[in-house]
């Protein structure tokens, strides 16, 4: 048994069709994938646009303009050293 606060974005995940012009929180996605996890459900495979939001990283959201020009700095210094896989994030 799974609990979570249940709000619209939640609603609109598990009932309607994925449009990307919806904003979901970031709650909600990660309730979407626990859900998923617990039902059994594949979550590599598909083609839908769920699917993709399933396989997608964590969201993180910045306040403070400081913290992302620091998280960007020790993105490309990753980079710099070898580490290929971040130039989605970056």
């Amino acid at each position: 048994m799974l609990e979570a606060p249940a709000g619209e974005s939640l609603y609109d995940l598990l009932t309607k069709r994925f449009t990307q012009r919806k904003q979901y929180t970031p709650q909600a996605v990660m309730t979407f994938k626990k859900l998923v996890e617990l039902a059994g459900l594949p979550v590599y495979g598909g083609k839908s646009k769920k699917h993709k939001l399933l396989r997608a990283g964590p969201i993180y959201f910045y306040n403070d303009p400081e913290q992302l020009v620091q998280r960007l700095r020790l993105l490309v210094a990753s980079k710099r050293a070898g580490n290929t896989g971040l130039d989605n994030e970056i």
